[in-house]
């Protein structure tokens, strides 16, 4: 059954708003001359300015193997949707760039006049929900999804086992951290605690 577009954009609407995310900055081999380093996201102050409170939060280290466990185990007890995970492809999307012209709802309407889920995922999962514009990409995100057209309870991950070290941004206090490290480390004996501190300004 035919339906007009404003409906249709409705359903695809609903669907990338009521998906919930899990975001994480993935670490990032470079090679400079004869000099191989990792860039972890920890390593990077635009990452603290934007998303750990401008430098007074926390990044929280996980193995991602140990992430994906968990995460695999929600697959059992969701009603309604399913769970996905994929690193993020960053394009040039606010520029209309040609690669993205054959790919908008418009045109996917045009050809279907319909909404159904599973078609539409089969064209747009990818482009709905890991890809960013490019500016984005020094953040090298993963992403975890949990799509879903219907307004849910948050999605909760257990992330105990999966927490292998915390760095402090460089403005926490010193002494906010020796207290709460005490609390930490009694919870999670085995984790490594740091605070990160830059040089060359």
């Amino acid at each position: 059954n035919n339906i007009g577009f404003l409906d249709f954009l409705k359903a695809a609407k609903e669907l990338k708003l009521n998906s919930q995310y899990l975001c994480f900055c993935k670490p990032e081999s470079k090679h400079i001359e004869s000099y191989y380093y990792t860039r972890w996201g920890y390593d990077k102050p635009k990452m603290w300015e934007l998303y750990g409170d401008k430098h007074q939060g926390v990044s929280i280290a996980l193995d991602k193997e140990k992430i994906l466990f968990e995460y695999n185990k929600k697959l059992n007890n969701l009603h309604d949707g399913h769970i996905t995970h994929d690193a993020i492809l960053y394009k040039d999307i606010v520029c209309r760039s040609d690669e993205l012209k054959p790919k908008t709802l418009a045109n996917y309407y045009r050809d279907v006049r319909h909404f159904d889920q599973i078609e539409f995922l089969e064209e747009f999962k990818h482009p709905f929900f890991f890809q960013k514009d490019r500016d984005y990409q020094d953040e090298n995100e993963y992403r975890f999804v949990y799509i879903t057209s219907k307004i849910q309870d948050d999605l909760r991950v257990d992330i105990a086992n999966s927490v292998t070290a915390l760095y402090f941004g460089d403005k926490v206090d010193v002494d906010f951290i020796k207290y709460y490290k005490k609390l930490i480390t009694k919870e999670f004996p085995n984790i490594h605690i740091y605070q990160v501190r830059w040089f060359n300004g």
